[in-house]
């Protein structure tokens, strides 16, 4: 059997590898941006946070803002990890 022309072995599975990171991270942006904030929101009323305070949205805004980074770390650290991997 002769080789396949194009990529080799090591550039497909890193494609095969960025796809699958893209969809999980994808998904994961998805099911935090829908579920999290609602859930969020509930929980701070729960505690006594009024509606549409400013405590409220001061509290949305570090939640958004603490989903957005430790997502964006997590898809970074498993490219690196997929890309070292594929290297190896």
């Amino acid at each position: 059997m002769t080789p396949r022309p194009g990529m080799g072995m090591r550039g497909r599975l890193l494609l095969a590898q960025t796809l699958v990171l893209l969809a999980g991270g994808a998904t994961t942006w998805v099911v935090a941006s829908v579920v999290g904030p609602p859930l969020f929101r509930e929980h701070l009323h729960q505690a006594g946070v009024e509606h549409n305070s400013n405590e409220q949205f001061h509290a949305e805004q570090a939640y958004q803002h603490a989903t957005a980074l430790s997502i964006a770390v997590a898809i970074t650290v498993a490219a690196s990890t997929a890309f070292v991997v594929t290297a190896y």
